[in-house]
């Protein structure tokens, strides 16, 4: 299962043609399933400004698999995840990153996005990032990484 970040969903539902929502495209028309973080969920919906386009996504979001966003725990895992990359030199510039990290984390997803504080985190946190891998038609797991080539 792959939780998709905001950061590529905003893009591709923009029509922004990048390596990321390549990506996307290649695991929507795969059979791996998408997970959608409530707060993802919320993060992408709220900045559509027609009533058209929010019911428009809003139908193609609820055909994943939404997931909860956790206990107590999962903060105290979002918590880690900050103090450890600011012990580091690193501030996440976001709380909410920190959140998803510990979500996938705690539930051992898969992962894209394209955002910075990601790539961070994953310097600290074992983040299961799909990447795209030249001349390799199939997924590969090798690692941590989800790798697809398109």
């Amino acid at each position: 299962m792959v939780v998709v970040d905001t950061s590529v969903w905003i893009d591709y539902f923009k029509n922004k043609e990048n390596s990321k929502t390549k990506l996307l495209e290649k695991i929507l028309s795969s059979d791996k399933q998408i997970v959608l973080p409530g707060i993802i969920y919320v993060e992408i919906l709220q900045g559509i400004k027609t009533d058209k386009k929010f019911n428009d996504v809003k139908e193609i979001l609820d055909d994943f698999i939404f997931f909860p966003m956790g206990n107590k725990g999962t903060y105290l895992k979002a918590i880690e995840v900050y103090r450890t990359c600011r012990k580091n030199g690193i501030t996440i510039r976001k709380t909410i990153d920190c959140l998803i990290a510990s979500v996938i984390l705690e539930n051992d997803f898969e992962f894209l996005h394209n955002d910075k504080d990601f790539d961070s985190i994953s310097k600290f946190f074992s983040l299961k990032i799909v990447i795209m891998k030249p001349n390799n038609r199939s997924p590969d797991t090798s690692g941590t990484e989800m790798q697809y080539h398109l």
